[in-house]
C-alpha cells in the first residue's frame, strides 16, 4: 500500500459526495427556471449555499477521520451567523447530503468508512471554521499536516450551470501529495484537432451524476473517474488514449527536432474576465507563440460567455473561467490548452493557495512543467492563505508540442521558452514602468 492511499480513499469520497451534492443543488434550480441561490460577500465575489454546504461536508469527512490535521479553506461562517435565513438554506441542503450519502456509499467496494456530517446548525458552523485555522491553532495540531479545498471553484460559472471544480489537496511535509478534483459538469465526449478532448464553458454533462473526478498520488500519476463509478479509477492516458498526449503524432521525435530555443506553436487557456491578470502582457505572450498570423483566424479563439467580459471582446486563448480547471485543461492535454501563464497587474498581487493546491499536483503527475514568473518551483506549506513565496504562473502540458520547423519539443524544452518570453515581457514592462515615473 502505497503511502497516503487511505487519505486519497478518504478524499475521493469525500469529493464525490460534495460534487454529488454541488450538482444536485444546480440542477434543482435550473429544472425551476431560477438562478443559484446567490449571495456577495466583501470581496465582491460570489458565494451560494452549496459553497458553504459542500465546504461542510469536505471538512467534516476528512476531519472525522485525520482528526489532528489542519484545514485552509475559502469560507468562513461570518455571513451565515448573520443572516438566519442563509443559515437555515444551508442547513438544508447539508442535511440533503445525508440523503445522497447512501448513493455515495453504493459507489465505492469498502463501504467501511464511517462518512461523518454535521448533525446540528452549530456543528456545521463550526466544521466550516476549521478551514479559517490561524497559525497558533494549525501548530496545536500533532499532525502537521494541512488540507487546503476550495468547495466550488468557479462559483460565477456554477452559477451560469458551466464548468467548476470542488478542490481537495493533502499538504504534508510542505509537498502537495494528495489531489482531487471533482469535475461534476466535465464531459469530455467531444474531440477537436487531432482527436483531443474537447473541454468548454458550454461543453456541460447535465446527468445528475454525470461529471468526472481527477486525481493524484504524488509519484504515481494523474487518474480518472466518472462520478457515477468514482472508485473505477484508471490513468488519464487509458481513458482518452496515448495519441492524445502529442500536438501532432506524426511529428519527427524530439531528437530528430532543431534545436531547443526552436519555437513552438502554442494555444493557451485563459480568463479574461479575471481582474487579476495582466491582459495586455497575456496577450503579447499569446499572439507571439500563436500557430495563426491573425487572432480572428484561430480555430481555438472562444471568449468567455459570461457579463464580465463585453460582447465583442477579442480574445486569443481558450477562456475557462475556474482556475483549478485551466490544470484540469493542461493536465489532460485538452484541445486548444497547451500552456498557460498568470501575469498580475501588480508585483504585490499573491494568488489564494486553494485556487492552485491539487491543480497543480494533478498538472505535473500527467507529465506537465509548471514555475512561477520568477522560474521558481511554488511552496504550498500549508502554513499560508496566499502564494505568499510565488507571483504569477508559467504552466505547459505534457507530451510532445509542435514546432515551427515542423519537429518537437518536449514540455521541459517548450517551458524554457515559454518563461523566457514571460521574463523578457515581465522586464519590459517594469522599465516602462521606470522610464514613466523617471518622466513624470
Amino acid at each position: 500500500m502505497s503511502q497516503h492511499s487511505k487519505e486519497l480513499s478518504v478524499a475521493l469520497r469525500a469529493v464525490h459526495l460534495a460534487s454529488l451534492l454541488t450538482k444536485q443543488h444546480l440542477l434543482t434550480y435550473q429544472s425551476t427556471t431560477r438562478r443559484v441561490d446567490e449571495s456577495t460577500k466583501a470581496d465582491a465575489s460570489e458565494v451560494t449555499v452549496a459553497d458553504f454546504a459542500a465546504q461542510a461536508v469536505l471538512i467534516s469527512i476528512i476531519h472525522h477521520v485525520f482528526p489532528n490535521d489542519s484545514f485552509i479553506a475559502e469560507e468562513s461562517s461570518e455571513m451565515l451567523r448573520s443572516d438566519d435565513a442563509l443559515l437555515g438554506r444551508v442547513w438544508e441542503l447539508v442535511l440533503g447530503a445525508s440523503k445522497l450519502q447512501g448513493q455515495s456509499k453504493r459507489s465505492w467496494s469498502d463501504s467501511a468508512l464511517d462518512v461523518k456530517l454535521p448533525t446540528s446548525q452549530e456543528e456545521m458552523l463550526s466544521v466550516i471554521d476549521l478551514g479559517q485555522q490561524d497559525d497558533k491553532e494549525k501548530a496545536s495540531s500533532n499532525s502537521g499536516r494541512t488540507w487546503i479545498l476550495d468547495p466550488i471553484d468557479g462559483t460565477k460559472t456554477y452559477i451560469r450551470g458551466q464548468q467548476y471544480a470542488v478542490c481537495l489537496c493533502l499538504i504534508d511535509d510542505s509537498e502537495q501529495k494528495v489531489a482531487v478534483l471533482g469535475c461534476p459538469n466535465l464531459n469530455l465526449e467531444q474531440r477537436g484537432e487531432n482527436g483531443r478532448v474537447t473541454i468548454e464553458e458550454t461543453i456541460v454533462d447535465l446527468n445528475p451524476n454525470g461529471g468526472w473526478i481527477l486525481s493524484a498520488l504524488k509519484g504515481h500519476g494523474t487518474y480518472l473517474s466518472r462520478t457515477a463509478s468514482p472508485a473505477s479509477r484508471q490513468k488519464a492516458e487509458d481513458v482518452l488514449g496515448p495519441s492524445l498526449h502529442d500536438h501532432d503524432p506524426q511529428a519527427p521525435a524530439p531528437a530528430q527536432a532543431q534545436q531547443a530555443q526552436s519555437k513552438p506553436f502554442l494555444h493557451f487557456t485563459d480568463s479574461s474576465a479575471s481582474p487579476h491578470v495582466s491582459k495586455d502582457l497575456h496577450n503579447r505572450i499569446f499572439e507571439h507563440f500563436a500557430p495563426h498570423s491573425s487572432p480572428d483566424s484561430a480555430p481555438h479563439t472562444r471568449k468567455l460567455s459570461i457579463p464580465a467580459v463585453p460582447e465583442g471582446t477579442p480574445s486569443l486563448a481558450l477562456d475557462i473561467w475556474s482556475m483549478q480547471l485551466k490544470y484540469v485543461l493542461l493536465a489532460l492535454r485538452a484541445e486548444g490548452a497547451d500552456a498557460m501563464v498568470r501575469m498580475p497587474p501588480q508585483s504585490t498581487y499573491h494568488a489564494a493557495v486553494w485556487d492552485h493546491a491539487g491543480g497543480q499536483l494533478l498538472l505535473t503527475e500527467s507529465g506537465g512543467v509548471l514555475t512561477d514568473a520568477h522560474r521558481k518551483g511554488f511552496v504550498i506549506d500549508g502554513k499560508t492563505r496566499k502564494l505568499e513565496g510565488n507571483w504569477g504562473v508559467c504552466a505547459v502540458r505534457g507530451g510532445r508540442h509542435m514546432g515551427v520547423d515542423g519537429g518537437s519539443l518536449e514540455a521541459d524544452k517548450v517551458h524554457e521558452v515559454l518563461i523566457s518570453k514571460v521574463t523578457e515581457e515581465v522586464s519590459s514592462r517594469r522599465k516602462g514602468r521606470e522610464d514613466k515615473d523617471e518622466n513624470d
